[in-house]
């Protein structure tokens, strides 16, 4: 990779040999609707030493494949790769063996970029020396379930402190939101683990760390905005498979995995132990104090949440129609049922993942 200081990438723009070369990588599945708009974007990115577009398909149902080949036939730098295993970590290990630029920019389709996202994801790589760097998870909503995720995410129960949600933090941290790899790393440690069909960001930087001490850092330049879940449904999916790839992290690195992402499980097992215990007991009355302190908490720390974003909540949250947004009442309540959503679909999913390790299933 080229020595060049990050803070003197944009003034070397004229000598495109002397930046180091990004691979742009979007696994993808029935993105019709996105990936139009996610490749042009980064056609378009003013950065001159983008080398290559990859787009991994899932096998897609939808125009997804068409409209890749349709703009490749324009931009040879924009390619197509087939991904027969569908999930995310697979594509992403195919790209990884294609890459040839000196960096691999991990892009997801459901996403927002800021137009300099490449170069300062330039700058901070070569600023930091680290192995992988990102941005803050920043969640934006165009309708009112998406801004109740975004809230959630922003609060200490939807969050569990994790530094990649913080917009304001720059640092080393333990995972960062997509990533901005070394490609010759990812090369020699073969890529993502396939069975880690969720969690393989943070499973990946967890062996990082092992490569080089400070190997993932955060800049609050690199700036992207996510698009959560459309509905509950699809929301417990998510944090269910999010729930499993914790859990199967957990165990294969227990001396690096952050207890961070064993917390839901641990916290709502000593909370149902302690139910089950005041229920046996028969001490009704403080079984049922117990559970209204427990939601009182849980209230407060979303009242408190959606007061502190009460301010950016129009400017920078919500993107949908100005006279759809929800109110502050139905704010705190539509967060509070998310949050209690995340953390049960996250402890179901992790303990789910655990009876399967206790019942013999080690393959994973």
């Amino acid at each position: 990779m080229s020595i060049i200081r990050g803070k003197d990438v944009m003034s070397s723009m004229s000598s495109d040999q002397n930046l180091p070369s990004v691979t742009i990588a979007i696994p993808a599945y029935n993105e019709e609707d996105h990936i139009e708009g996610i490749i042009k974007k980064f056609q378009k990115a003013p950065y001159p030493n983008i080398i290559e577009i990859l787009v991994a398909d899932g096998r897609s149902t939808d125009r997804t494949p068409e409209i890749v080949r349709s703009i490749s036939l324009d931009d040879p730098r924009v390619k197509l790769i087939d991904n027969p295993d569908r999930i995310q970590s697979a594509g992403l290990n195919r790209l990884i063996s294609v890459a040839r630029g000196d960096l691999f920019l991990r892009a997801d389709a459901h996403c927002d970029y800021a137009d300099d996202y490449v170069e300062a994801s330039v700058n901070a790589s070569i600023d930091s020396g680290a192995l992988n760097v990102g941005g803050s998870q920043r969640f934006v909503a165009t309708n009112r379930f998406q801004s109740y995720v975004a809230l959630a995410v922003n609060s200490v129960l939807g969050s569990g402190g994790a530094k990649y949600r913080d917009e304001s933090y720059e640092g080393y941290a333990d995972t960062v939101f997509l990533g901005c790899y070394r490609t010759d790393v990812l090369q020699r440690l073969k890529g993502f683990l396939t069975n880690n069909v969720t969690n393989e960001d943070a499973e990946i930087n967890i062996r990082l760390e092992k490569e080089q001490k400070n190997a993932v850092f955060i800049s609050p330049d690199i700036r992207v905005w996510y698009y959560p879940r459309k509905d509950v449904i699809s929301l417990f999916k998510q944090y269910f498979k999010y729930g499993k790839g914790r859990c199967m992290t957990f165990f294969r690195h227990p001396p690096g995995a952050s207890l961070r992402g064993s917390t839901p499980f641990l916290t709502i097992t000593f909370l149902f132990l302690i139910a089950v215990y005041l229920l046996a007991a028969g001490s009704f009355l403080t079984l049922a104090l117990f559970l209204a302190s427990v939601l009182i908490i849980v209230l407060a720390e979303v009242v408190r949440t959606v007061h502190k974003n009460r301010e950016s909540f129009h400017s920078t949250i919500w993107r949908g129609e100005p006279g759809k947004a929800p109110g502050w009442i139905c704010q705190v309540l539509g967060t509070t049922f998310v949050v209690i959503t995340m953390n049960f679909a996250h402890f179901a999913g992790f303990g789910w993942q655990l009876l399967r390790f206790l019942g013999g299933r080690k393959s994973w």
